[in-house]
């Protein structure tokens, strides 16, 4: 059974959400617990999310990222996905929000250089 939360710690519940939903790289850091971004990885999330920053800024709604071996990818890109879904989860009724039929399904997907690397890497590191 879990215990009502105070209005105090509601409150809080909810600046953390909103920080949360409003800064990638926080959410990524802090809320994930990946306190090990590499300067691009970082620049990365805050390139691609640019607009969350800065409402000025271009919204991109894809992300092409071609780097070498062991540069982290597979990690953002399990980082991100988590980020997308959080941000789906704390919308109040996200088929709405979509213009979606009422218990319409959403997915959150990626894309890998093979299924294998989506479920053993991507997919794998998202569930954890």
């Amino acid at each position: 059974m879990s215990e009502e939360l105070s209005l105090s710690e509601r409150l809080n519940r909810v600046k953390e959400i909103n920080r949360a939903r409003n800064d990638p790289v926080y959410f990524i850091t802090e809320i994930l617990g990946l306190k090990t971004l590499f300067p691009k990885q970082r620049e990365i999330v805050e390139t691609f999310y640019q607009n969350t920053y800065d409402e000025s800024k271009k919204e991109y709604k894809k992300l092409v990222w071609i780097s070498g071996q062991r540069s982290g990818k597979t990690v953002l890109s399990a980082a991100i996905l988590c980020y997308e879904f959080f941000k789906l989860m704390s919308l109040e009724d996200p088929q709405e929000h979509f213009g979606l039929l009422p218990h319409q399904n959403i997915a959150c997907t990626c894309v890998a250089a093979g299924a294998d690397q989506a479920r053993d890497g991507v997919y794998s590191l998202t569930r954890g």
